[in-house]
């Protein structure tokens, strides 16, 4: 399926800005859905085998299904100020994932 997804206006910069943020977003984007992976694949190893059917439960993103999160999904300024370059916002996500893996 495929979902509109809403961005807003986001501070891009130069175009050499914004083809060197591009590649490190490529490589956030791979390090993040490898660290989804395995936050996933721990939890269906921690349920108990007849519980594992549960897990689309255990899985949700406030309190939405995946793809109802994504085909509703909507900036969070607060997290994400539009207001601060393309790099500090990857650079908050990275901090979040790792966050994420560490934890």
């Amino acid at each position: 399926s495929a979902f509109k997804f809403n961005l807003p206006n986001l501070k891009v910069g130069t175009l050499d800005t914004l083809m060197a943020q591009s590649d490190e977003l490529a490589k956030l984007d791979q390090f993040t859905e490898m660290i989804m992976i395995k936050v996933y694949n721990y939890m269906a190893n921690a349920l108990e085998e007849n519980d594992v059917q549960k897990l689309p439960e255990y899985t949700k993103v406030n309190n939405k299904d995946l793809g109802s999160y994504c085909n509703s999904f909507v900036w969070d300024v607060a997290k994400f100020p539009t207001k601060v370059s393309i790099k500090e916002i990857h650079d908050i996500v990275a901090k979040n994932i790792t966050k994420i893996e560490k934890d």
